[in-house]
């Protein structure tokens, strides 16, 4: 199954299945998450205390941990019987830190501040950086836009 494919499957499924490996704290954020967050269907996570059971939780999907098959049996179940019909699903508040150009407005913020931080900037607080080829600074609206100058 090709990425693409993956990603209709996703999609066309009526429910998503999170498994985390098994420890105290997980301070990780697959992006198989993330992907099933864009795929808005339901989620069930059998993922320890961290990150990824917040955002699951937060979203209002099932949680277990995996290392109690008891809590992973009745999650299962209630997971199965309680599975909306119908899309979107989950909290768009909580989705919508995840589209793409939310994503992409906060790279853009983070390597404006970078590059700021390391060139001569006149205006760090406007968010401009230098230019490279003119010394000028340019506004933030040219940031992480394809030149067709060159």
């Amino acid at each position: 199954v090709t990425y693409r494919e993956s990603l209709e499957l996703m999609q066309e499924s009526a429910g998503l299945i999170l498994i985390d490996a098994d420890c105290d704290l997980s301070v990780f954020l697959p992006s198989k998450l993330v992907e099933y967050i864009g795929a808005r269907r339901p989620i069930l996570g059998i993922t320890p205390q961290g990150t990824s059971r917040r955002l699951i939780q937060e979203l209002g999907g099932w949680t277990a941990p995996p290392a109690a098959p008891q809590a992973v049996a009745a999650a299962l179940r209630e997971f199965m019987q309680k599975l909306p019909i119908g899309l979107p699903w989950g909290k768009p508040e909580v989705r919508q830190c995840f589209s793409t150009a939310r994503v992409t407005a906060e790279l853009e913020r983070m390597v404006e501040e970078l590059v700021c931080r390391h060139r001569d900037c006149p205006d760090n607080g406007g968010r401009n950086i230098s230019d490279r080829k003119t010394g000028g600074c340019l506004p933030k609206s040219h940031l992480m836009r394809p030149n067709n100058s060159d």
